[in-house]
C-alpha cells in the first residue's frame, strides 16, 4: 500500500543575502526594512528555517517506524497462512483401496493393498510439468506427467469409464480379447488401432513396447507383481476396482482414472449424480415391510459358491431390500458349500438370483437340465428366479459403473409397488 503524506510543516523563509540591494520585502505577510535590520533578521529567519527542518526530519522518522512496524506485523501474520498452492480434497467418499492428496500442481496418489492393508501397491507422483519442485517427503517417487495421451486397458470395467471421461480414443491396448464383448475395442483390434497385449493372465513385454501406451491400467491379484514389466520402461497401475465392497465405491474408480487426464470434474459430477440415485432407490424400500427372502448362484463342479455376507452382493442385496439368508457370514469373498447345506437353508427361499453366462435364450427347462435337485427349489415352483444374462448385458463390462440400475432392478422384484416405471437393464425374473 502507497502512502502519500502531506509535510506537516512547509516553510515560506526566504533567506537575504548580505550583498542584497536594500528594497522592502514581504517575508510571512510582514513587510520589513531589509536595509537596516537585514543581518538580526537572516539570523531569525535561520533559526527558524533549522526549526523547520528538524521538526521535518522527526517526522519522517516517525513515518518511517510506523511503515516499518506494519511490515513485521504484516510478516508477522503471514507466518500463519501457508505459502504452498491451494490444496485440494480428491479423496474419494466411498472407496477405500486408494487415497489421493496434493494440489493445484500435482498429486499424490497411494494405491493401498486390499490384502494387506498395512501396505501400499504402488504410490505415484502425477503432475502437469517435469520442472515441478517437490516437497522433501514426495521425492523418489515415481512421477508421472499428466494429461497421459495413451493408455493400456486391462479390464472390461475400464471401458466404460473411458467413455464416460471422454478418454475412450485414449485406448491404444487391451488384454484379453475372448472375454471382450465391446463392439467399438473388436472393432479397434481388427483395424490395428488397438493392440491385444495379454493372454492367459499374462501380459506380453514386447507387445506392450509396440503398442507404448503412457500407462496400463491392470487389474492386481494377491502377490501379484508387475515389477518384471517395469524393468522394460512399461508403467503398470493396479487398478483394484473389483476389490471394492462398496457399490458406489467400486463406481468411484472412475475419479481414480481421471486424475490422469484432467477429467476431475467429469468425474465428480458422474460419481454425485450415481451416489444420489443410489440413495434414492434405497430409501424407497426402507419402509416396505416384509423383506422377501433370498439366495444366489448355483453349484460348479459340485461346489456351490455363494456370496459373503460382507461381500459386494450381499450389500446390494440388502440395499435392495431383501433378506439374503448368508448375509450374516463375515465373509467378503465367496462361501464354498456343499448342496445339501445350501438346499437346508434356501429350500423355502423366495427369490433365486443367477448369472447365466452363455448367450441365447434360457428357461426353466434349461435351468432343471443342469441338476434336476433345482426343481425342489420354491423359487423355482414359483417361477422367482431372477436371472441377468452376461452377455447381452455385457454385465462385467458396464455394471460396476453403474450400481444405481443394478439396485433399481433387483428392488424392483423385491418391491415392484415401489418401482412401476423402471425398465430392468440387467436383472429380471427368468419367464
Amino acid at each position: 500500500m502507497l502512502l502519500f503524506i502531506k509535510p506537516p510543516y512547509k516553510s515560506t523563509t526566504k533567506f537575504i543575502p548580505f550583498n542584497s540591494i536594500c528594497h522592502p520585502v514581504k517575508i510571512n505577510n510582514l513587510k520589513v526594512s531589509v536595509c537596516h535590520k537585514r543581518r538580526r533578521i537572516n539570523k531569525f529567519l535561520t533559526l527558524r528555517s533549522n526549526f523547520a527542518q528538524t521538526m521535518n526530519k522527526l517526522i519522517g522518522i516517525c513515518i518511517v517506524l510506523l511503515l516499518t512496524a506494519c511490515d513485521y506485523s504484516s510478516e508477522d501474520n503471514s507466518s500463519n497462512v501457508t505459502k504452498s498452492p491451494e490444496s485440494i480434497n480428491m479423496n474419494p467418499d466411498h472407496a477405500s483401496w486408494y487415497q489421493v492428496s496434493g494440489n493445484n500442481d500435482y498429486s499424490y496418489v497411494k494405491i493401498i493393498n486390499p490384502w494387506d492393508t498395512t501396505q501400499l501397491l504402488e504410490e505415484y507422483i502425477l503432475t502437469k510439468s517435469d520442472q515441478l519442485e517437490l516437497p522433501e517427503q514426495y521425492k523418489g517417487i515415481k512421477q508421472i506427467k499428466v494429461p497421459i495421451q495413451s493408455m493400456a486397458c486391462l479390464s472390461g470395467s475400464h471401458f466404460i469409464m473411458a467413455k464416460k471421461l471422454g478418454v475412450f480414443d485414449r485406448i491404444k491396448a487391451v488384454g484379453e480379447v475372448s472375454y471382450i464383448l465391446n463392439e467399438e475395442i473388436l472393432e479397434g483390434i481388427e483395424n490395428g488401432i488397438i493392440t491385444s497385449i495379454q493372454a492367459n493372465g499374462v501380459i506380453d513385454p514386447e507387445k506392450a513396447l509396440i503398442a507404448n501406451p503412457d500407462v496400463i491400467f491392470a487389474s492386481p491379484y494377491e502377490n501379484s507383481d508387475f515389477s518384471d514389466l517395469e524393468q522394460f520402461g512399461l508403467t503398470v497401475i493396479p487398478f483394484a476396482d473389483y476389490m471394492e465392497l462398496d457399490p458406489v465405491g467400486r463406481a468411484e474408480w472412475i475419479r481414480f482414472m481421471a486424475l490422469f487426464f484432467g477429467k476431475e470434474q467429469v468425474a465428480d459430477s458422474i460419481v454425485n449424480s450415481i451416489e444420489q440415485e443410489y440413495d434414492r432407490v434405497k430409501k424407497l424400500v426402507l419402509n416396505t415391510g416384509r423383506k422377501p427372502t433370498l439366495f444366489s448362484d448355483k453349484p460348479f463342479r459340485g461346489i456351490w459358491y455363494l456370496p459373503g455376507g460382507e461381500s459386494y452382493m450381499a450389500r446390494i442385496f440388502d440395499d435392495a431390500g431383501a433378506d439374503y439368508l448368508w448375509r450374516d457370514e463375515a465373509s467378503s469373498g465367496s462361501l464354498s458349500l456343499d448342496f445339501e447345506v445350501v438346499y437346508n437353508k434356501a429350500a423355502e427361499a423366495d427369490f433365486w438370483r443367477l448369472f447365466i453366462t452363455q448367450s441365447g435364450p434360457f428357461d426353466y427347462q434349461k435351468l432343471q437340465a443342469i441338476d434336476e435337485r433345482f426343481v425342489d427349489f420354491k423359487a423355482f415352483k414359483d417361477k422367482q428366479v431372477i436371472i441377468c444374462k452376461t452377455v447381452e448385458s455385457r454385465y462385467f463390462e458396464k455394471a460396476g459403473m453403474e450400481p444405481e440400475i443394478v439396485l433399481a432392478d433387483l428392488a424392483r422384484i423385491f418391491h415392484p409397488e415401489q418401482f412401476p416405471d423402471h425398465q430392468p437393464v440387467y436383472f429380471t425374473v427368468l419367464k
